[in-house]
């Protein structure tokens, strides 16, 4: 049996998952007083151990298509592990595809607003894309334009045309 303890605030909480013998499970897991904030402490719980960067490359491509558990469990083995090697460049496969379903298939997942918490998932990936590729517009027009004037300032040590 698992047992999560919250502390609850105004602005953010923090929770916490033991076992029976009272075994602090993972760190603590801070999270907003809004809807974001109760995604982040449901949905992320068992997602986020599956991940070294739960919005790395591989997990965003994976949450952008299949969300939630029930998602997950949605697809075959075969197309799950395809989109993880594709997305990881080889990285990932078999076993991790088994470990994701098998994560998903033992979640306690969210039953409440699934649907809502499923785009909320979905939104703040295609943001996270969205501002990383502005951000890469941007390091290719100032480098562009470091280029063009022929900048000095770029001798100097620690200074390039990339942020």
């Amino acid at each position: 049996m698992f047992y999560v303890g919250i502390d609850i605030a105004k602005k953010n909480h923090e929770a916490s998952i033991i076992n029976s013998t009272g075994k602090l499970l993972d760190k603590s897991i801070s999270f907003s007083n809004s809807q974001a904030g109760c995604a982040k402490l449901v949905s992320l719980l068992e997602y986020s151990k599956l991940f070294s960067d739960t919005f790395g490359v591989t997990s965003r491509e994976i949450l952008s298509k299949y969300p939630t558990p029930e998602d997950m469990l949605s697809i075959d083995t075969d197309t799950l592990v395809e989109l993880l090697s594709k997305a990881s460049k080889g990285r990932f496969g078999i076993s991790k595809a088994n470990e994701i379903q098998e994560s998903a298939s033992n979640t306690f997942g969210v039953s409440f607003a699934k649907n809502a918490f499923a785009f909320q998932i979905k939104q703040i990936i295609a943001q996270i894309n969205f501002i990383e590729d502005q951000l890469e517009e941007l390091e290719i027009e100032i480098s562009t334009l470091l280029h063009r004037t022929n900048s000095v300032i770029t001798t100097i040590t620690g200074i390039g045309d990339v942020l």
